[in-house]
């Protein structure tokens, strides 16, 4: 799989870039995340505590704090890894992607496998 999803030059530190790619068989929402540190992190758009993505349709993802937030419920998720640090849902994690750059270009290579149930 490669999803081309945004020039690498237009997505600077503490943005995000919202992308189409294919979850299990269906077609949803993803996002990928620039660190300050000009790292890339990318999620599938679904916040771990009800399943409803995280923004509004806005592509807003981050927070005042530089956190992802979901604006359904209140959920806080650490760039850096995905991971719940406030909110209805501790301990688990959104779902990753992969992303790599190919010269300029941010581009989305795979969905990480859905984990058990009740784990992260």
């Amino acid at each position: 799989m490669r999803v081309p999803i945004v020039r690498l030059s237009e997505l600077g530190p503490g943005t995000t870039a919202p992308f189409r790619i294919d979850v299990d068989g269906q077609e949803e929402g993803a996002f990928v995340v620039r660190l300050s540190s000009g790292e890339l992190r990318a999620y599938v758009n679904r916040c771990r505590h009800a399943s409803l993505p995280l923004d509004w349709g806005d592509a807003r993802f981050l927070d005042e704090s530089g956190l992802l937030a979901c604006r359904a419920h209140g959920a806080r998720y650490a760039p850096e890894d995905g991971a719940c640090v406030d909110g209805p849902c501790p301990g688990k994690k959104l779902r990753p992607v992969r992303v790599e750059v190919e010269g300029d270009l941010v581009v989305a290579r795979e969905v990480a496998h859905a984990s058990l149930p009740g784990s992260g």
